[in-house]
């Protein structure tokens, strides 16, 4: 890491603290400012991070449900018509104590399978947080919290961000472009299969965006695809090759980047191996997984062999109609992670790719009738060979109405915060303690700052 390049983005972090109204901001930045470790991972080391963000709040409370006789009825009191029925449920085994036994949604019998293959695991009760928070010093006002808590928009940027203190709004994905990426390509180390989001927008990187059909092209400008492309890129570069004005020499150098690099992308996915036959179904997300399979199994032939590849998928927004909507959702997700681990496997690439889920919040334990609303915190899963899988991660809360973990109707106080969650990811895909408090300003709040559910050496 250059020493220039490294105190620039450190200055950075700095400017964007935020206000002295946040309570905590002056001991997280001072130990920021102080960090000094360099960035050790090897620049040829392939691991490759892909993040499922559920848009909209899943309700995850409903994938892992208490299976004993005192759990089920305490979970079935509070749950009312959105339970999921005892009989139904898929038993599971962690590998680590738990309290109570526990089974899976029956729509998840993919994601069952690779529980018991330890190749997954759960983190429970991950919410957006500043620092710990009970819920007496909730009402007390004595802890910072999210802003517009319950907000889609304000808590999916808090996930993707984990810094809502900053005046500018990049994304701890971006932050780590930013800190470790090989800058002597123009492909970035974020991909994108969503368009420009938060997550993957650092102060000085922003995600490469592709389809499942691969890089975009300009129709018209690209070669061999139209009669004249040639002749109308050449008359691009001679207008704007020598011109002074900024403007129009940046338009054309975009031009030539951009012409350039879906080239040398699609030129490498010609030589990559058909994935799609891996996947049962054929929708947008399996179609997803299956362009990012391609894309890691030539990453050799790619000048950026580390990277995040971020994955929107939506529907999860289960106002109504949730009892069909979300086992359906749940069902098409549960497949398609499994059918992407075996696209992976059949490369020799399982264990250098962890997949992982986030979504910007859970949703009540109480019933509209219908559907349940925004909730706080939630279960979120994480899948690959190098994943501490089998076991379940963070705190299970208590279900029952109006207990210490319950916010009001059923909307969970995290005990883990997904600034924790995505440093454990980050420490695996390379950064050192000191990095992962320059992308995790919040982090320093919180004693757990691995939660241990990945292996470090595989």
């Amino acid at each position: 890491m250059n020493i220039k390049r490294r105190n620039f983005i450190k200055k950075s972090l700095l400017s964007t603290a935020g206000t002295a109204s946040w309570m905590a901001a002056g001991n997280q930045f001072s130990l920021i400012s102080s960090a000094s470790a360099s960035h050790t991972a090897s620049a040829d080391e392939n691991k490759s991070l892909v993040c499922l963000f559920l848009l909209g709040g899943n309700d995850s409370f409903n994938m892992v449900v208490p299976s004993s006789d005192a759990g089920y009825a305490e979970y079935l009191a509070t749950r009312q018509n959105m339970a999921i029925a005892k009989e139904t449920l898929l038993p599971i085994a962690p590998s680590n104590q738990v309290a109570d036994s526990y089974g899976l949604n029956p729509a998840m019998a993919p994601i069952h399978n690779m529980f018991s293959q330890q190749k997954l695991a759960f983190v429970n009760n991950i919410g957006a947080l500043i620092q710990p928070a009970t819920k007496t010093e909730i009402f007390q006002g004595t802890v910072p919290l999210p802003p517009q808590l319950f907000s889609h928009n304000d808590q999916q940027r808090h996930w993707q961000t984990a810094w809502p203190q900053q005046n500018q709004k990049t994304g701890w994905a971006g932050r780590m472009a930013d800190l470790i990426a090989d800058t002597t390509t123009n492909l970035s180390m974020n991909v994108s299969m969503f368009g420009t989001n938060t997550m993957q927008t650092g102060f000085n990187s922003t995600p490469y965006s592709m389809s499942a059909a691969g890089a975009p092209q300009m129709v018209a400008l690209a070669a061999g695809v139209e009669d004249g492309n040639e002749e109308r890129l050449a008359l691009i570069e001679r207008l704007t090759q020598n011109a002074t004005n900024l403007m129009q020499k940046t338009y054309g150098n975009t031009i030539t980047r951009a012409n350039e690099l879906a080239q040398l992308v699609n030129d490498a996915l010609v030589n990559a191996p058909v994935m799609t036959g891996f996947f049962t179904n054929q929708d947008q997300l399996s179609n997803n997984l299956a362009i990012i399979a391609q894309m890691i199994a030539v990453e050799q032939q790619l000048p950026q062999q580390k990277q995040i590849y971020f994955v929107g998928v939506g529907g999860w927004d289960t106002h109504d109609n949730q009892v069909v909507a979300h086992a359906n959702l749940l069902t098409n997700l549960s497949q398609a992670m499994v059918d992407f681990d075996s696209a992976l496997a059949s490369i020799n690439k399982d264990s250098e790719v962890t997949t992982f889920t986030m979504s910007e919040f859970g949703r009540t334990l109480t019933s509209n009738g219908d559907g349940t609303d925004h909730g706080w915190g939630g279960v979120q899963m994480v899948m690959g060979g190098a994943v501490n899988g089998g076991q379940f991660y963070g705190e299970i809360p208590d279900l029952n109405l109006n207990s210490d973990d319950d916010f009001a109707d059923g909307r969970m106080i995290p005990t883990t915060s997904m600034d924790q969650y995505a440093a454990t990811l980050a420490k695996w895909f390379g950064l050192s303690d000191a990095e992962l408090l320059d992308i995790f300003p919040n982090l320093i709040n919180f004693n757990d700052r691995d939660l241990g559910f990945m292996i470090d050496e595989i």
